[in-house]
């Protein structure tokens, strides 16, 4: 191969490994990104009722999934009704909104691959028209084309939705303010593709919110 090719594949795989960095770091979720809600002592053992409600349903199984999380992680035990349990989680759907729009994000395969028959087209028609020096320039442009491809068709900008909720967690007749609760999703360009990490995000954070009662 010649080496003006092998020099502009180089420089599309770093390119391309970039490429991976970013997705990775953009695919992330730390810890600090969950919301919070007010600390709720409760031992295991315990029964608890979860209902949802609001203008804004979200999923049929959502208060599904908060319950099994509950009794999966805390080691609660589900009841039927709120007058049954001993602790009683009411969630108030608020509103389903786009908070933010992401940054493009290009998918590394596809960055490779498009780059690299770029490179390889581009090198075999520019070293027909220019030799040497027409394979090094060609090279160069059919990776950047196929770079552009990729970008194309990563999708764009990715809408970041948001789910904003009210929460109480409270023992059985108590009725306690509730907690105003803001969870955000990973890009994504529809609100029907979002609404399962809007809920995997609430219900991890009413868990959170559970927890044994401190031993003095």
């Amino acid at each position: 191969m010649p080496v003006p090719v092998v020099s502009a594949l180089r420089r599309l795989l770093r390119a391309a490994g970039l490429a991976v960095l970013l997705a990775g770091c953009a695919g992330a979720r730390d810890a600090a990104d969950l919301p919070e809600l007010p600390a709720v002592e409760l031992a295991g053992g315990r029964s608890v009722h979860v209902s949802v409600s609001g203008p804004e349903p979200p999923s049929a199984d959502l208060a599904s999934l908060i319950s099994a999380s509950l009794q999966s992680e805390r080691g609660l035990r589900l009841a039927d009704s709120e007058r049954e349990a001993d602790a009683v989680v009411r969630v108030r759907i608020r509103d389903i909104f786009v908070a933010d729009v992401s940054r493009q994000i290009v998918d590394p395969g596809a960055a490779f691959g498009r780059g690299a028959t770029g490179t390889v087209l581009g090198a075999t028609v520019g070293s027909l028209a220019g030799g040497r020096d027409g394979a090094l320039w060609g090279a160069l442009g059919g990776a950047a084309l196929g770079l552009g491809v990729a970008v194309h068709e990563s999708g764009g900008a990715r809408n970041i939705w948001a789910l904003k909720a009210e929460v109480s967690i409270a023992p059985r007749g108590a009725t306690p303010a509730p907690s105003e609760i803001v969870a955000r999703s990973r890009p994504a360009e529809r609100r029907e593709d979002a609404l399962p990490d809007l809920e995997d995000v609430l219900a991890r954070a009413i868990v959170n919110a559970v927890r044994a009662p401190s031993r003095d």
